[in-house]
């Protein structure tokens, strides 16, 4: 029994604190359409799984342990990434609430990138241009979900997403400001 439960607590611990791995969907370039050629990265474990408290645990624990702030804008630029790849599914599954929700938290946590970066700015380590191009190419992306998702959901909903929405909007200009 003792080694279950040692086997059973280390396999928690490796999934908890193991290093994350970006898979990227692979999407067909359709030059009719005028959409954002930004990969998305894999969604993994949705909101509505049971482990995500554990998944949402572990990247708070990444991102309170990452010190360099070119590092955690990276950070919250992938998280904030996933969680739109994640809304994009909830909304597929037709679970509206909860894709209404991680629209929010990805833009709430994208708009936590431009102060990190005026700091890192500030103590001598400006983004790369790339990093800036990857900023504005991730914003827009994030624009085009959001209203494929509003296509999608319930439009009683409509106060929301413009709330979401000027927080995209928020985000851009402050990019451009950087």
């Amino acid at each position: 029994m003792k080694t279950f439960l040692s086997y059973f607590f280390i396999g928690i611990f490796i999934f908890v604190f193991a290093g994350q791995t970006i898979v990227f969907a692979a999407e067909p370039l359709r030059l009719d359409d005028k959409q954002v050629v930004y990969p998305l990265p894999y969604p993994g474990i949705l909101s509505d799984h049971p482990l995500y408290g554990l998944k949402s645990m572990r990247d708070q624990i990444i991102i309170f342990t990452t010190r360099d702030n070119l590092k955690k804008a990276q950070l919250y630029l992938h998280m904030s990434d996933k969680r739109i790849a994640i809304s994009l599914e909830l909304a597929r599954k037709g679970k509206e609430t909860l894709a209404k929700e991680e629209l929010l938290k990805a833009e709430e946590l994208f708009l936590n990138i431009p102060p990190l970066l005026r700091q890192a700015t500030e103590q001598g380590t400006a983004p790369s241009n790339d990093f800036l191009s990857e900023l504005s190419q991730s914003n827009a992306k994030h624009k085009e979900v959001i209203t494929e998702v509003m296509k999608q959901i319930n439009q009683a909903e409509i106060a929301t997403f413009n709330t979401i929405i000027q927080k995209n909007e928020e985000a851009s200009r402050e990019i451009g400001k950087i």
